[in-house]
């Protein structure tokens, strides 16, 4: 399986999974326009590691080393483990049981690439914000120009 069908494959369950509607709001989420997530899907665009990071930080059960590198599983499976001392570990199929913590949702890997996701969003939506000040500013001096010309009318 190429990456790329492996990519189509988390896009299709996270779908599935109803973690996203479709693939619009999954491009929306990831903060790419539909136009450019179609085009990496169809593989007119090359997946790029930034693309791949962030789709597996949409679900902490995404297993980014079987999208790069089909290695383990597609879904990280948890079990309970026992070390030599009978400490209780949460354990992961894919590595060593011992030592996880890239695993879990608050590990700081994923926690640093989520705040990087929202820093992303959030300066996609200040810029939003500024064209939509700009855009109201537009229609303040139109209306302040009709409000001139209908003053002008009445005396």
């Amino acid at each position: 399986m190429t990456d790329l069908e492996r990519v189509i494959k988390i896009v299709d369950w996270l779908i599935f999974e109803k973690v996203v509607k479709s693939r619009r709001e999954l491009a929306e989420v990831l903060g790419y326009t539909e136009s450019s997530m179609s085009q990496i899907l169809n593989g007119k665009v090359t997946l790029s590691e930034r693309f791949i990071k962030k789709l597996s930080t949409i679900d902490d059960r995404i297993n980014e080393d079987w999208i790069r590198h089909e290695s383990g599983n597609m879904l990280k499976t948890t079990q309970v483990i026992t070390n030599e001392s009978g400490v209780l570990i949460n354990g992961d199929n894919t590595n060593s049981p011992i030592d996880n913590r890239h695993y879990y949702s608050d590990s700081p890997d994923v926690l640093r690439a989520q705040i990087e996701l929202l820093d992303e969003r959030i300066k996609e939506k200040d810029a939003q914000i500024k064209e939509k000040d700009a855009q109201i500013k537009e229609k303040d001096a139109q209306i302040k120009s009709l409000l001139d010309i209908i003053s002008k009318f009445n005396s």
